[in-house]
């Protein structure tokens, strides 16, 4: 099979680029299909995860044919048309069976206006209910523009033959459609890691959390509001958090004015993730808004338990509360206090929770998520 994956640029550390790698690789190591990645611009950038030397790369630079003036809205207009041109002649050279986009750009308004005897999947990497909860934050103006934007292509949607969404609870929010599936994410060769010892049990006393700096969407701001009432109590403990963005310095600020500086921890990136959340004893995750926070299911895949906010969307359909970890209401910190607490007071509840977390894991393995591309694949093909 020959699969065309269309996405705006593989730049970033980012959740979409490195679920984009492990797809790719996974059906090349498996089956040996032909996998083709269409970047709008990728402007020579290197890319960020290991991807299979086998895949066939294709960028249709469209940076190089955007117009010397600028006028909102009509050259985005002009774009969307000259994009169109573009991506319809290298996909008519590709020939693939199937298209896959998962992207927010030109995408939406070039890819289902084109090739159209080709069956064409969106995958929806986002969540509807954390884009309008996140735009809340948005001044009144860029607020209507965000929400109009998003309103116009998610439109675009019904176009496709098939909307991929990775939550039961944005499907709903969807409405339902008729297009659309569920398919969550797989944690890839990070779930089948043999190194962690079974039955492991972390007694590091750290807490840890993972995520952007980029704002606040992941909600860093409320981990550090609530430390020193866990420092007063368990001073032996501290709370690492992993990530970087313009935003560390606003974070470093309120650390240093609370004077947490020997509790709080701001680790900046890092790419071995997996060798700090083994150091660690459980997972905190605070965010504000998902399409489908992998970052638990690797904590969970290294025995780690986890407390997170009930956001839009992921957690809920992630961890099974008071099983491997603890779903809290959305801005509830006296809750979200207490069960730090609880699961720093009771080792034995922890360590319960340790195995059945890595347990829960496997839900997200590739043997158990890839048959449901293959199986979406092959219904679309057979369909026409």
């Amino acid at each position: 099979m020959r699969i065309l994956y269309y996405i705006g640029a593989i730049a970033g550390k980012g959740g979409v680029e490195r679920v984009l790698a492990e797809k790719s690789n996974y059906f090349i190591n498996q089956f040996g299909w032909e996998i083709h990645i269409m970047t709008e611009d990728q402007r020579g950038r290197d890319l960020p995860y290991l991807f299979n030397k086998n895949i066939h790369f294709h960028d249709l630079q469209t940076s190089l044919y955007s117009p010397k003036y600028i006028i909102k809205g009509f050259t985005y207009l002009q774009m969307i048309l000259r994009v169109r041109t573009l991506a319809e002649k290298k996909i008519e050279e590709i020939a693939p069976d199937i298209i896959s986009v998962l992207d927010i750009g030109f995408c939406d308004f070039v890819v289902p206006y084109i090739c159209k005897n080709i069956p064409k999947i969106r995958e929806f990497h986002s969540s509807k209910e954390a884009a309008k909860n996140f735009s809340k934050e948005m001044p009144f103006l860029k607020r209507i523009h965000y929400r109009g934007y998003r309103f116009l292509y998610y439109r675009q949607f019904k176009k496709y033959s098939s909307l991929v969404l990775l939550t039961e609870r944005d499907f709903k929010a969807f409405g339902c459609p008729s297009n659309g599936c569920v398919i969550p994410n797989t944690i890839g060769a990070l779930g089948s890691d043999k190194t962690v010892l079974s039955n492991s049990f972390h007694t590091k006393k750290r807490i840890i959390s993972v995520g952007s700096m980029a704002n606040d969407q992941k909600g860093f701001s409320v981990l550090i509001q609530i430390a020193p009432q866990i420092k007063n109590k368990y001073p032996d403990w501290s709370l690492h958090i992993y990530g970087d963005g313009p935003y560390k310095a606003k974070y470093q600020e309120m650390i240093d004015k609370s004077e947490l500086s020997d509790f709080v921890f701001l680790e900046g990136a890092t790419n071995d993730i997996i060798s700090k959340l083994r150091d660690s004893d459980f997972f905190v995750f605070t965010s504000k808004g998902e399409g489908f926070p992998m970052v638990l299911i690797e904590a969970q895949s290294q025995y780690l338990p986890a407390i997170s906010y009930d956001t839009p969307c992921g957690p809920s359909e992630i961890i099974t509360n008071g099983i491997d970890g603890f779903i809290v209401k959305m801005n509830d910190t006296k809750d979200l206090i207490e069960k730090i607490f609880l699961l720093i007071e009771n080792e034995d509840l922890r360590a319960k929770m340790c195995s059945n977390a890595y347990k829960n894991s496997l839900r997200f393995s590739p043997e158990n998520i890839m048959p449901m591309w293959i199986a979406l694949f092959d219904k679309l093909v057979q369909h026409g």
